[in-house]
């Protein structure tokens, strides 16, 4: 029996982390999102990479999960997905102004944009006491000085606390397995 079709990239049969039923994902130009036809969760991608078994790990915090990222600069970005974090209580409030600016700080040291539509900007910071990792989806695809030159559709922003410092780098990691298959 042929899995159900659902117009995202892929073209692999894949299961949904929810329902568990198989899901056939066709490609699409630009990449994108598509829902299970089954339960309709949304499952993510980037790049032509499935991420949804990323959107399973503890530190994703799907409340701060962003569709709909405007272009605008890396700053607003970084405050909209950190003010998400803080709404979903892995921050308090008044540090988001301070995380921003430490994000931004990473990105004078190189561009975390790492190609095919990609970013992972990451910080570790005293105003999270667990790791925590947000997925923002820009459909206009936004300019971070990436790389291959590409605009970025996908923003996967984590912040790892001061006191686990090698945790956030497992993160970082694992991330970069599910992006581009490197082995353990």
């Amino acid at each position: 029996m042929t899995p159900p079709s659902s117009r995202t990239p892929e073209g692999q049969p894949n299961r949904c982390p929810v329902c568990g039923h198989f899901v056939r994902l066709e490609p699409s130009t630009p990449p994108a999102d598509a829902p299970c036809p089954h339960c309709g969760h949304l499952l993510w991608f980037a790049g032509g990479i499935m991420l949804q078994h990323l959107l399973t790990r503890n530190a994703v915090v799907r409340e701060s999960v962003v569709r709909d990222l405007p272009d605008t600069s890396k700053r607003d970005v970084f405050e909209t997905l950190i003010t998400r974090l803080a709404d979903a209580g892995r921050l308090p409030r008044e540090e988001v102004g301070s995380v921003v600016e430490a994000l931004l700080q990473r990105e004078e040291l190189g561009s975390t944009a790492i190609g095919d539509g990609i970013a992972i900007p990451h910080v570790v910071h005293g105003a999270v006491s667990e790791l925590s990792m947000t997925i923002g989806y820009a459909p206009e695809g936004l300019n971070f000085a990436s790389l291959d030159g590409r605009k970025v559709h996908t923003v996967i922003l984590t912040i790892g606390p001061e006191s686990h410092p090698d945790a956030h780098q497992q993160l970082l990691k694992e991330i970069s397995r599910a992006l581009y298959g490197v082995p353990e």
